[in-house]
């Protein structure tokens, strides 16, 4: 929608105002339309390409959603049951794809649920060691009822 063009490309203005460096940045996307579309405009403002991943949860689409409710909550409240990949599984998954991108800023637009889950294992992560990839001076995040967008610009 044009709307969400608009949201979409003030938070890329907001990541291209933080990050000074535009060399070393990968941009990696969902295969969802709606991500790559997203994507597309973050690439463009910062003059760098995107490569698109599986950024969606294994087996998300088990998680039958109740739209009045928190996304990430009924995740957390139902994916043993359903068998959905974990946080922990997820995050190492996800861990995986930003470590052999080898930049040193990645940029990843992908769903609510993954984004919500790869901030609270950041969370505790650096509450007991140090954040793999350095220590993040600046980060961008955007959140609406439908999407959450995320960029860290590292030190």
């Amino acid at each position: 929608s044009n709307t969400g063009c608009k949201q979409i490309q003030k938070s890329a203005n907001n990541l291209k105002s933080v990050i000074h460096e535009t060399k070393d940045i990968q941009v990696i996307s969902s295969y969802s339309l709606r991500c790559i579309q997203s994507a597309r405009i973050v690439a463009d403002t910062l003059n760098v390409n995107f490569t698109k991943q599986n950024l969606r949860l294994n087996s998300a689409d088990l998680l039958k959603l109740d739209e009045s409710q928190s996304k990430f909550l009924q995740y957390l409240a139902s994916y043993k049951q359903l068998s959905i990949e974990s946080q922990e599984e997820y995050f190492k998954r996800i861990h995986r794809i930003v470590f052999e991108s080898r930049a040193n800023t990645t940029i990843m637009i992908g769903h609510e649920v993954g984004i919500r889950i790869i901030l609270s294992q950041i969370y505790k992560t650096r509450s007991t060691e140090p954040y793999p990839y350095g220590q993040i001076t600046k980060l961008v995040l955007s959140d609406t009822p439908t999407d959450v967008t995320i960029g860290a610009d590292n030190a």
